[in-house]
């Protein structure tokens, strides 16, 4: 098999032919994280010319997309942490970033939700006047999850060990016991109800991410939380004083 040396990017960031896979000016860049992203890797320029003159599909424009999607605007931003397998990709998966704020923990807190689809994104915000960090971590959760309205292939990223664990490791018991823990009372019962019914419809893969390590992604959706805690905190303010 002759050795890739021209790699053509027909959905990505740039689409275009790159002689590097790997590295800044590569076409890993452009198309790692990014949903949808369809590239190939060929041995000669002019099969990857042919590769992108190729108009067998429909745009993207023309396929059907999740409806959340409507009204939603392009992304201008890389997604980070996505590894994508050097093929000629058609991944038909929705990327969804969540993360919660509270401070003092309890007290006011804002939860924040990124979704992204073939390149096309929509944030979601909201908040709580009284609540916890979990809550609002759960929240930002079954929130994205819930403005999906119909069946999706999902990459959930989170920097919750506390949501990923329990999604993943301890919800299975806590159902066989009726919504409670070994020892008793389980804490936010209601919303790992909700998130439990939430993801019945989708097949979602569930990563945990570390906060505040230069994840993209995280960290907007990190500051679009705080965004709206402090706009909660704000607007009391504003009750309290009259409006004034």
């Amino acid at each position: 098999m002759a050795k890739k040396q021209f790699y053509a990017v027909r959905t990505g960031r740039k689409p275009g032919i790159y002689t590097e896979w790997a590295g800044p000016d590569g076409a890993e860049v452009q198309v790692k994280g990014f949903a949808g992203a369809r590239y190939k890797g060929f041995a000669t320029r002019k099969e990857a010319k042919a590769w992108l003159a190729e108009d067998s599909e429909p745009q993207a424009a023309d396929r059907r997309q999740p409806s959340f999607l409507d009204g939603g605007s392009v992304a201008g931003e890389p997604a980070a942490q996505l590894e994508a397998p050097l093929q000629d990709a058609t991944a038909e998966r929705v990327v969804i970033y969540t993360d919660g704020a509270c401070y003092p923990n309890p007290g006011p807190g804002g939860w924040a939700a990124l979704l992204r689809f073939r390149g096309k994104e929509k944030t979601l915000t909201g908040s709580e006047p009284e609540t916890t960090n979990n809550r609002m971590e759960l929240t930002a959760a079954v929130q994205a999850l819930a403005a999906l309205k119909e069946p999706c292939q999902v990459d959930l990223y989170t920097d919750s060990r506390y949501l990923r664990r329990g999604i993943t490791e301890w919800l299975a018991g806590w159902k066989r016991r009726g919504w409670q823990r070994k020892l008793g009372e389980l804490a936010n019962a209601d919303l790992w109800q909700a998130l439990d019914q939430a993801v019945q419809a989708h097949q979602v893969e569930w990563h945990w991410v570390r906060g505040h390590a230069g994840n993209q992604d995280n960290t907007r959706v990190d500051e679009l939380a705080r965004r709206a805690r402090n706009k909660t905190t704000q607007n009391a303010g504003e009750r309290n004083t009259g409006g004034v």
